[in-house]
């Protein structure tokens, strides 16, 4: 693949998208023939489970049939023998129990005699039977799923942490995906691009992705954020009071009831996650700006050229102040009214270096971005801060770039095989569309970043936001405080490093909460003030600190027999993740 082969960035998937099918194909079936399982057999095995399970579905349905049928007997006998009760009572009642009483009740009571007996001696008995015969299929589909574990157990043993990185690496020659987010490349975006730790502590950093794209680096990144919010507490109060009411000729006691509300404010703490790509690149380093998505998704092309017509005096409006008041940067529109429309950007610093960096080109292809709604449209946010460019994209909010080999793990080697490659076409799909803005601009293609001599020593093995990731790996319970009521913001804190290993202690931040009542003084239609109580909770912070040990650990290490990545080692839970390993220390 030549350097030149992304230029047309939404012509080049096209072209990639089939290919990296082929390559995700031919990574699995090459994992099946290492694996040396037989798939026929499986296949077998899968076909007799499913047979099993339909038969298992239609005696379902049948002993639901039966159910219903024993409700319906059930509700008629409880009717009859309302019958039979209500001829006795009426008649004795009325001192008229004649002939016809006494044939009619005789007659209820001994339909219901007979329903009984028939729930009783058959119904009851079809029921039972049939529930022998589900439990019976239960645990012949539990055995056959078994045996479709252990035929595939050699197949599921093999998956690891970077198979989706491999086969995009092979893809797209011209895209690195790391094995793990190394200390070299941490450095090397701190002091190149200016890259800041990750050290907010209501930020805590559960997934990392680093890489390259023509050698220019990039950090795809998932924080778990978490922030204070206002929320309602609402109580209510009733109150009665009785008045006396003057009417013409007299006056009455009337007695009323009222319902008092009151809400009352509190402070709660809110999580959300949020994904972002980070690029590095020096081209344009001193421009900021920032976008984020237009309504072109929603309209059609007539409703986009009235929508551009319109915003063109707008744009004329922008020119006209800025003209007016001369002081600071001066806002220079583009000659492309669609490209302003659409891609607004009007908080550019440096209009020099923004027609740098969006020449024609880099402004045809952001277009065809933003205006064609396969797969996902205009969805981004772009965020230049000089030599750093922040991308943040709807669609990546929901999709999985974690790709734990558990996940995989599969009885059925055919479903086996569609979710691996689904899977894989969809992790391309996804992040090829989060660096898409990235790639649309040729100028970034064809900035070289220029050598930067690495260190043979780093003050830490793993770099901070490796640190952070396994410390989200480790079973939440072993972390957060005994008392914390709510989930669990973790921050980490490097310690020292003695040899290939760094000694990092984790801070877990939540909160205990507290219930309260707050009486809320309420004024009534009776004339007086009511305390009305509202219940509401308190969030008291709360932290415990863990040690956890961090390693490069470069022996292959696949948990996938237990189904898991973690071990218990002794006393410790030990991690393993894409190349790295973390004990937690007691």
């Amino acid at each position: 693949m030549n350097e030149d082969a992304l230029l047309e960035p939404r012509k080049a998937y096209e072209e990639m998208c089939d290919l990296h099918r082929q390559n995700s194909e031919k990574f699995f079936d090459d994992l099946v023939m290492k694996s040396g399982i037989s798939v026929e057999e499986n296949k077998k095995t899968i076909a007799e489970y499913k047979n099993i399970c339909k038969q298992y579905t239609l005696e379902t349905k049948e002993n639901n049939k039966i159910k219903n049928i024993r409700r319906l007997i059930l509700f008629l006998i409880i009717l009859f023998l309302i019958f039979f009760f209500l001829f006795l009572f009426f008649g004795f009642m009325n001192q008229s129990i004649n002939v016809l009483h006494i044939v009619l009740s005789a007659s209820f009571l001994a339909i219901g005699i007979v329903l009984i007996c028939l729930v009783r001696n058959k119904i009851n008995k079809m029921i039972s039977g049939k529930n022998l015969i589900l439990k019976k299929l239960e645990s012949q589909m539990q055995q056959k799923k078994n045996e479709g574990y252990k035929q595939l157990q050699p197949l599921n043993e093999l998956y690891d942490w970077n198979m989706h990185t491999k086969i995009i690496n092979e893809t797209i020659p011209l895209l690195h995906l790391d094995e793990n987010f190394h200390v070299e490349r941490y450095q090397y975006m701190v002091e190149k691009y200016g890259l800041k730790d990750n050290n907010d502590p209501k930020k805590s950093t559960v997934f990392v992705q680093s890489g390259s794209i023509l050698g220019n680096p990039f950090l795809l990144q998932k924080n778990f954020i978490q922030s204070m919010e206002k929320v309602p507490y609402t109580g209510s109060l009733t109150i009665t009071w009785s008045e006396m009411v003057h009417e013409k000729d007299r006056t009455r006691m009337v007695h009323r009831s009222q319902t008092l509300m009151a809400t009352i404010w509190k402070d709660a703490p809110t999580y959300t996650t949020e994904t972002w790509l980070i690029y590095g690149n020096e081209a344009a380093p001193h421009l900021t700006f920032s976008r984020a998505p237009s309504q072109s998704n929603t309209m059609s092309e007539k409703e986009m050229e009235k929508y551009v017509k319109s915003f063109d005096k707008k744009l004329d409006k922008m020119v006209q102040k800025d003209m007016d008041d001369p002081i600071g940067e001066q806002f220079t529109r583009l000659a492309n009214e669609k490209f302003e429309a659409l891609f607004q950007a009007f908080d550019r610093n440096d209009e020099m270096e923004f027609r740098l960096l969006f020449t024609p080109l880099a402004q045809k292809n952001m277009l065809d971005l933003i205006t064609t709604k396969e797969p996902y449209g205009d969805d981004f946010y772009f965020i230049k801060d000089l030599k750093l460019n922040y991308i943040k994209t709807k669609h990546a909010q929901y999709h999985d770039y974690i790709g734990s080999p558990k996940s995989f793990m599969d009885y059925d080697y055919e479903h086996a095989r569609h979710h691996f490659i689904d899977y894989n076409v969809h992790y391309f799909q996804s992040l090829f569309f989060d660096l898409a803005p990235l790639i649309s601009i040729p100028l970034y293609q064809q900035t070289k970043t220029t050598e930067y001599i690495y260190k043979e020593e780093y003050k830490s093995n793993v770099s901070s936001y490796e640190h952070e990731v396994l410390a989200n790996s480790f079973p939440i319970n072993l972390l957060k405080h005994p008392s914390s009521g709510t989930k669990v913001i973790l921050k980490t804190e490097f310690l020292n490093k003695e040899e290939d290993e760094d000694q990092v202690l984790v801070h877990a931040y939540s909160f205990r909460v507290e219930d309260h009542v707050q009486h809320v003084s309420v004024f009534g239609q009776d004339g007086k003030y009511h305390h009305v109580p509202v219940h509401y909770k308190e969030f008291i912070p709360v932290l415990k600190d863990s040690k956890i040990i961090v390693k490069n650990y470069k022996k292959d290490v696949n948990d996938n027999k237990n189904g898991n990545t973690s071990q218990k080692n002794n006393k410790n839970v030990t991690i393993y993740e894409r190349g790295l390993a973390a004990f937690l220390q007691k």
